[in-house]
């Protein structure tokens, strides 16, 4: 199962890329493995509650959006691939607020998605993605101030318990890959720079 773990981490990773390339690439692979198993979930607890339509569209969404990133991945089309599953993803999350309004309680998605914005793009288009992300927010509150949801649904209190609890553990995973990491990468410097003084030394 490690094993396999560790594959699915690695598609598209090459020995050619940069150290923040490589971990970029792996966190886009890494917020995939966690967010199958939710749709997963989504699936079953969707079926054994509402059973709506509307859950098995966001599902499917989910999964095409997931399966068409790690395709692109797989191609070597890095900043295509986290670009894509940042938008789209982050698309999908602005709509279904617009539709069934502040009872979807989503609030803390649009911070999972600045973080991931933070993590998996280069700092130039995170910041243009969280300035888009806030916008965003602040025009669907806006919106749905004036005007309403477009549809009225009766949401389950622990549906949005399941949200938190997958947003919370997919911000705890990414932050703590890339502080492990960034020490990795860290030390490795430190014991590259100890190699380059005594070999500076003998020259000398």
């Amino acid at each position: 199962l490690q094993t396999l773990y560790h594959r699915f981490l690695s598609i598209g990773v090459t020995q050619e890329l940069s150290f923040s390339e490589k971990l970029r690439t792996e966190l886009c692979n890494q917020f995939i493995i966690f967010a199958f198993p939710s749709a997963i979930f989504h699936l079953v607890y969707n079926f054994l509650t509402d059973n709506h339509l509307r859950g098995y569209i966001l599902v499917g969404l989910w999964v095409c959006v997931m399966s068409f990133t790690l395709l692109l991945n797989y191609h070597k089309k890095y900043l295509l691939a986290r670009f894509f599953i940042s938008i789209f993803s982050f698309s999908v999350i602005a709509a279904c607020h617009i539709l069934f309004g502040w009872e979807q309680r989503l609030d803390f998605m649009y911070l999972l998605f600045v973080l991931i914005g933070y993590y998996i793009l280069e700092r130039n288009l995170a910041i243009i993605l969280i300035a888009f992300i806030l916008l965003t927010y602040i025009g669907i509150a806006a919106y749905l101030s004036f005007f309403g949801p477009i549809f009225k649904v009766q949401v389950i209190a622990s549906g949005t318990y399941a949200y938190f609890v997958f947003a919370v553990i997919i911000t705890m995973t990414l932050t703590a890959r890339v502080l492990r990491e960034n020490y990795r990468y860290n030390q490795i410097t430190i014991e590259q720079n100890k190699v380059l003084e005594t070999q500076n030394e003998e020259l000398e």
